[in-house]
């Protein structure tokens, strides 16, 4: 009988067998493991140590240039939270046990659907008083998964590295579940951006990121709630044995150009780059990319609109930014041309909106 206070993904256990085969072209850069072991002597930990037993040099770590395998990363990330014996590794308002991630995990694998498993994984996280606590709400076509730090410890002040610890898993495990990559609407940390913010839309695929939120969350299409779990416990015995790498290494059905495009375009909204230079980019022939567009019912003028409105209603809702700088910044030239596109959008003015909607 398995001891179900020890994780199935120990160092000692793992079986290289079960490793997928990772992206060569995949590099995770010096922040994260630096991350990874900064808070190891806390726990009376030499990190050194930590990186020793993963078989890193500690010299790499002191080159702000370098960057490391999913294998590699994966590797100190799994050391430091067996030797500190905190999933978390020492970032989170609490510790966190190793185990809690594998019991989490084999409590949602019998959902009928994500959402199910989403409502699952908020109620057992919700268990822990002085954990943080995940809240899946619906609004519209989409539905976001918040995370809000716990009342019990008000001097809690989270890094970033924290947030990416709680958002980056749970994205990476429903996309497991499913068989299938789920694109970001909106990705927003209740922190001011890290210098390799860059890199998030890279993950994530996102159509616009927030940084300095109200608080961290991540959003999607409603849609995706209904999908089947395609897992069963047998799958999930082979996931938890390669211990996080998976969720370095899965991929999933291929993302439609839609979400491609849109993810361009919420770049930089301000200044968007011609269909044409969009096209080069991709390496596709310009009438090529239109027929795709048209095969997915869309065309680069309406993902435009589609981005920029849901970037509207994403500030006029979250920030008190002036109706002025939110046309500016969606790429409106003056508030008047604004004011009338998304009173087409939204059925009402945005300072009607932000009125029913803020906060």
């Amino acid at each position: 009988m398995n001891d179900l206070t020890t994780p199935d993904y120990a160092i000692g256990d793992h079986d290289d067998r079960f490793d997928p085969q990772p992206d060569p072209l995949l590099r995770v850069p010096v922040d994260y493991p630096r991350y990874a072991i900064s808070r190891a002597p806390d726990f009376d930990v030499d990190p050194n140590r930590i990186l020793q037993i993963a078989g890193i040099d500690p010299e790499l770590l002191k080159d702000d240039a370098s960057t490391f395998t999913p294998q590699q990363f994966s590797r100190v990330m799994l050391t430091a939270i067996m030797v500190m014996r905190d999933e978390m590794q020492g970032h989170g308002p609490s510790r966190v046990p190793p185990g809690t991630w594998y019991i989490m995990c084999h409590s949602i694998i019998h959902c009928d659907n994500l959402g199910d498993a989403l409502r699952r994984f908020c109620k057992f996280f919700s268990l822990f008083e002085n954990g943080i606590h995940p809240r899946l709400t619906l609004d519209g076509e989409s539905v976001s998964l918040s995370f809000y730090m716990p009342a019990s410890k008000p001097d809690y002040k989270p890094e970033f590295y924290a947030l990416e610890a709680l958002i980056f898993p749970i994205h990476r495990l429903i996309n497991w579940l499913i068989s299938e990559y789920i694109p970001l609407n909106t990705l927003s940390y209740s922190l001011p951006a890290p210098t390799y913010h860059h890199r998030l839309r890279e993950y994530f695929l996102t159509t616009l990121l927030q940084f300095d939120a109200p608080v961290t969350s991540l959003t999607f299409d409603r849609r995706f709630l209904q999908r089947g779990i395609q897992q069963n416990k047998s799958d999930l015995n082979r996931f938890l044995r390669t211990g996080y790498l998976e969720l370095f290494t899965a991929r999933y059905a291929p993302v439609g150009w839609s979400s491609r495009l849109k993810a361009v375009i919420g770049s930089n909204l301000a200044e968007v780059p011609a269909f044409e230079e969009v096209a080069a980019r991709f390496a596709i022939h310009p009438q090529t990319l239109r027929r795709r567009l048209a095969e997915e019912n869309t065309t680069f003028r309406q993902l435009k609109v589609d981005v920029r409105r849901e970037a509207a209603m994403l500030l006029l809702r979250s920030t008190s930014l002036s109706i002025e700088d939110i046309a500016a910044r969606i790429g409106f030239s003056q508030a008047s041309a604004f004011t009338r596109a998304f009173k087409e959008w939204a059925g009402s003015p945005p300072y009607t909106f932000r009125a029913n909607h803020y906060g």
